[in-house]
């Protein structure tokens, strides 16, 4: 029995004698996917300088990722924004963005895989 792992999809081969099974297991959807993509791609283009790309990608993810509840992506892409406006010192944008990365609520878990991004806003809004 072997396993390969392809982003969040995981194909699971069986042999028996002649006939192959495949099963394939999703383990999240393609929503989930296309906001990694599009986080991403964002943060891309931000280091390419394609600032408004960027920004309007980052917005679109925030939009999403709240319509699908996915609070992962939507303090990701909240934190990213806020950075962005902290380092271009347009404070306001940076405070809105900033506190809804401290004021999601969410578990303990996903608290702990967001520290990095919530101690980071935390930092930001210390130092405004």
């Amino acid at each position: 029995m072997e396993y390969y792992t392809q982003h969040t999809i995981y194909i699971k081969l069986q042999s028996k004698k002649d006939n192959a099974k495949i099963t394939i297991f999703a383990l999240n959807n393609n929503e989930t996917m296309d906001l990694t993509s599009s986080f991403s791609k964002a943060l891309l283009l931000l280091d390419e300088g394609k600032i408004e790309q960027a920004v309007t990608l980052l917005q679109e993810v925030v939009t999403e990722s709240q319509e699908a509840n996915d609070v992962q992506h939507f303090v990701q892409a909240n934190c990213a924004l806020g950075e962005f406006y902290f380092n271009n010192a347009e404070w306001d944008k940076a405070l809105s963005y900033l506190e809804l990365v401290i004021g999601t609520p969410m578990s303990d878990e996903m608290e702990e895989a967001l520290a990095s991004e919530i101690n980071n806003a935390k930092q930001m809004l210390q130092e405004m």
